[in-house]
């Protein structure tokens, strides 16, 4: 990869070099939705759990933060409601 699709920050005093934030990273984001593009709306049981609903749909928990991401939602108290509809 080139230098340019990594961006540098500082955290604790240390400069951290990472892809999160970069265009290149915006650009897989923006993939992964094109390529996840079926839809579901939220079952009452998986309200504020996008752990259950990462382990029912990708058998595995650690997926949640990805669903979460590729749905722009920040917090799963207020953006991941019975009845929304997603992406998976």
């Amino acid at each position: 990869m080139e230098r340019s699709e990594y961006i540098q920050i500082i955290h604790k005093d240390k400069v951290v070099t990472t892809l999160v934030g970069s265009l290149l990273y915006e650009k897989s984001i923006a993939a992964s939705k094109d390529i996840l593009s079926t839809k579901i709306k939220i079952p009452i049981h998986f309200e504020h759990r996008p752990d259950l609903l990462a382990y029912s749909i990708y058998n595995d928990i650690d997926y949640w933060d990805k669903f979460l991401e590729i749905n722009n939602i920040f917090d799963p108290f207020e953006g991941l409601r019975s009845g929304d509809e997603v992406v998976v």
